[in-house]
């Protein structure tokens, strides 16, 4: 570890710029200041850390700039986006029940977890392709608008303009998607496939009111966890992980998620459900949306903000820091205007 006399530090391709002043009391000897100055650098040393992950309170202040970018929004783009990620959704919805549903039916009753853990292992592709291609899921606006408003980044008519745009666009891009290319194309009107996804539809359509919206708040904290963590990636297979596990836990569990459920339950109506709950199945899947909405606004959505924003959240700190460092930082015997760590 190398220190400049401007205070710049090199080290393993990692370049760390220091501002500090120091109060040197009484005594105002260049000699004391500088040596001063060598043990505080030597005191920061311990406190560096290498970063090959975005750390979390930048990850929150990228969704509150992303807040103002998706409020700002013109329809026309907010549109298609919303129709794409609805794209996407068939897309994995297809691929997940082409794999999970290709089980011989009698392996499938026997062991029920082999397909709820494949189409756990190939549903994230959604996930992946809206985050890294592009795409708006209002399951995962939820979170981020969210944010925006705790915030004060955003105000709810702007809110509202990108949910309800969203949300119909989602549904349109979905219905679209898996009437054309999976219904039409007639991959699932054979069997093993035509009585699996005609199962979940069915399934999903004859559950409670009550069981819909337990059901469906961890379902969308764990696909907008997976949002949080994709970012916190510095390369595309960082991200890919950080996006795969949680939403591969929802889809494995078997929780309730009101935009991917469109994509399961139209294609399985296609392919033989019932079609007499549907209607009631309209007002059941919009208490999952509900669910949806508080489980990434509120859960994870407050979460970031109570933690992260630490503009709002400092004055709840009582307990005096015990370190030496900062205990003398706080009281004012060293100040340290900026710490800025970046990779070459």
């Amino acid at each position: 570890l190398a220190f400049a006399k401007d205070g710049s530090t090199v080290e393993g391709g990692h370049q760390v710029e220091i501002e500090m002043g120091i109060k040197a009391g009484a005594h105002h000897d260049q000699g004391e200041a500088l040596s001063e100055a060598e043990q505080l650098k030597k005191e920061l040393k311990s406190y560096m850390i290498t970063q090959d992950i975005n750390i979390m309170p930048d990850v929150e202040k990228y969704f509150e700039k992303a807040s103002m970018y998706k409020a700002s929004m013109p329809i026309g783009k907010l549109a298609y986006l919303g129709f794409l990620a609805g794209l996407w959704i068939g897309v994995s919805a297809s691929f997940a029940t082409l794999v999970a549903g290709g089980i011989p039916v009698d392996v499938r009753n026997g062991w029920p977890v082999v397909p709820k853990v494949l189409a756990g292992f190939t549903f994230p592709v959604a996930v992946w392709l809206i985050s890294m291609v592009g795409g708006e899921l209002v399951t995962n606006n939820a979170m981020i608008m969210g944010i925006g408003y705790m915030t004060g980044r955003v105000t709810i008519p702007q809110v509202l303009y990108n949910w309800i745009v969203v949300l119909v666009f989602n549904i349109v891009g979905i219905v679209f998607y898996m009437y054309c290319f999976g219904d039409q194309t007639e991959f699932f009107h054979k069997e093993p496939w035509g009585s699996y996804i005609a199962g979940v539809a069915t399934t999903k359509m004859n559950l409670s009111y009550k069981l819909c919206f337990i059901r469906s708040i961890p379902a969308n904290f764990l696909c907008c966890t997976s949002a949080v963590l994709g970012p916190h990636g510095q390369d595309l297979a960082g991200r890919m992980v950080g996006i795969f596990f949680p939403v591969m836990m929802y889809i494995t569990v078997g929780y309730e998620h009101a935009i991917f459920n469109m994509a399961f339950v139209t294609m399985g109506l296609w392919c033989g459900a019932d079609y007499s709950t549907f209607p009631d199945w309209l007002g059941k899947n919009f208490v999952v949306l509900i669910g949806n909405m508080l489980g990434g606004g509120v859960v994870i959505g407050g979460t970031m903000v109570y933690l992260y924003s630490w503009t709002h959240h400092y004055g709840r700190i009582t307990k005096p820091p015990t370190d030496p460092l900062l205990t003398r930082m706080r009281r004012g015997d060293v100040t340290m205007k900026s710490f800025i760590v970046w990779g070459s």
